[in-house]
């Protein structure tokens, strides 16, 4: 008879349990990733905010964080007062690396493993819940993010991408959720002098939102700030970090909100490596924020020098560039260096009669338009042609300078070189003449360079033999790389075949 009602018993609970799935349930509950620390991808100078060091192209950056966190999950009474510790101490070691592809995007890997973990037993609303006990692989993290506004190093750059959790944690050890997670976020950064500041916020989408131990699980929001400057020339950077999270359906909950403080020191110990070492705690009673946190990381990246800033990006820095603000060309003139093109100024014309200096023969004295490049713009005159002539930016030759074939060696008259000489006698306010050699495209293309190079000296030396200061004069060959001519018949070829005096400097008037 007994056994009969403790067979009816047993029926009857085992019925009630299968009505009662959620009862059943509660006394079976699972943990979660409980660990809120998430390193920045690799080659940032913070333990969770980023640099955004977006520089250079496949630039690649690894390194390992040792995080120990010391009782990152407790149970607490009524009042407030600590029960058991689920998780006692958690060492984790997160092993990362990143790939800066190119200026605007990064990827990033980050492969947690808790190294060491202990924790308590107990029961906590109406449930058995049982410690952390054994090491175990977290959830590994990839990453990619793409910079939306400004360059490293500025005052302000913006960032946005994403993150996803595979679930290779382990429930029970507290080591992940055993699903899926996905973050969008927003990153911002800036450098002013020695300060930096970091920020991000997120989305985390967290598949799993069944309760644990009384508190609320599910999708949360995220948010970490840093300040701090850097010493030493450079290569000590210190500053704290703040990382909280809360999740959605009980935003701001005592057990719902973890948040910590660390404070980091980041020391650059050579070309490309650093050391970290940090500490901190939770400082509110959140599942996850420790009563103590110490880090310690290792980071090796590849050397970037960065450039001066160039916020045009003209390739011009900013120190130098007259308009930092919009791109232009170099220019010798420092009011006009790195400013947009303008539109040429109006021709000169100091005789006004109507032929521009650049073309005029006798700029100074009013003559008649002529398709004599040695007699544009003169008075009508019965003096013979001259040989040379002074304009604004050159002087002017009537003939060319002859030269022994394929040789630098000056042949025949010497007239027109006299004639030169001349001017430059009769003008002193001539600071600086240069003359180039050309010559047609007939030939190898080097050698061609090297003989105009020769040719402009031979004529720099006679015209210092014959008594112009050396200091007024500079050679250049510039080969066939400027042609009047086409060098496809030999008129045109003739034609590229010359001297010409460029006047680059004079006296003001």
């Amino acid at each position: 008879m007994m056994r009969s009602r403790a067979a009816r018993a047993a029926a009857i609970a085992l019925a009630l349990a299968a009505l009662h799935p959620r009862a059943a349930r509660a006394q079976a509950q699972t943990g979660f990733g409980v660990s809120r620390f998430e390193p920045a991808e690799r080659g940032s100078r913070w333990f969770v905010a980023d640099s955004l060091a977006f520089e250079g192209r496949m630039r690649p950056a690894v390194g390992a964080t040792l995080d120990y966190a010391y009782k990152p999950l407790v149970t607490e009474d009524e009042r407030g007062i600590e029960r058991f510790a689920l998780v006692r101490h958690q060492l984790w070691m997160h092993a990362g690396a990143s790939l800066v592809i190119t200026d605007r995007v990064r990827v990033g890997v980050d492969l947690p493993f808790a190294l060491y973990q202990d924790g308590e037993s107990g029961r906590a609303s109406g449930a058995l819940l049982k410690g952390a006990s054994a090491p175990a692989l977290g959830d590994i993290r990839l990453a990619g993010d793409v910079r939306l506004a400004g360059v490293a190093g500025s005052a302000f750059v913006l960032a946005a991408g994403a993150r996803i959790w595979l679930p290779t944690g382990v429930r029970s050890q507290f080591t992940g959720d055993g699903s899926l997670r996905i973050s969008p976020q927003l990153l911002a950064a800036g450098e002013v002098g020695p300060l930096s500041w970091a920020a991000r916020v997120a989305f985390v989408y967290r598949a799993r939102n069944e309760g644990y131990a009384g508190a609320a699980l599910g999708s949360e929001l995220h948010a970490a700030g840093g300040v701090g400057v850097a010493l030493v020339r450079r290569r000590l950077f210190v500053g704290p970090e703040v990382y909280a999270s809360t999740v959605v359906v009980d935003a701001f909950g005592a057990s719902t909100t973890p948040a910590d403080v660390v404070l980091g020191a980041h020391v650059d110990v050579m070309r490309g490596l650093s050391v970290s070492v940090g500490g901190g705690a939770g400082v509110t009673p959140g599942y996850g924020a420790p009563a103590a946190r110490g880090l310690f990381a290792v980071e090796w990246s590849e050397p970037f020098e960065r450039g001066p800033a160039d916020a045009d990006h003209d390739g011009i820095r900013d120190e130098v560039d007259a308009c930092p603000a919009a791109r232009g060309p170099a220019d010798d003139d420092p009011t006009q260096n790195g400013c947009p093109s303008l539109p040429p100024p109006p021709p000169e014309d100091a005789d006004g009669d109507g032929v521009d200096d650049t073309d005029d023969a006798c700029p100074t004295v009013p003559g008649l338009r002529s398709s004599d490049v040695m007699t544009n713009g003169c008075p009508v005159s019965e003096a013979p042609r001259p040989l040379a002539v002074l304009t604004k930016t050159e002087i002017r030759i009537a003939e060319q300078i002859p030269f022994a074939t394929d040789s630098a060696e000056i042949a025949g008259q010497t007239d027109v070189l006299g004639a030169v000489e001349r001017l430059m006698r009769e003008h002193p306010d001539i600071r600086k003449v240069v003359v180039e050699g050309h010559t047609d495209a007939a030939g190898d293309a080097a050698y061609n360079e090297d003989l105009s190079a020769r040719r402009a000296a031979a004529v720099v030396a006679w015209l210092v033999e014959h008594g112009v200061d050396p200091r007024r004069l500079e050679s250049r060959g510039m080969g066939s790389r400027r042609p009047l001519a086409s060098n496809a018949t030999e008129d045109g070829r003739a034609k590229n075949r010359r001297v010409v005096f460029s006047v680059v400097e004079r006296a003001p008037r």
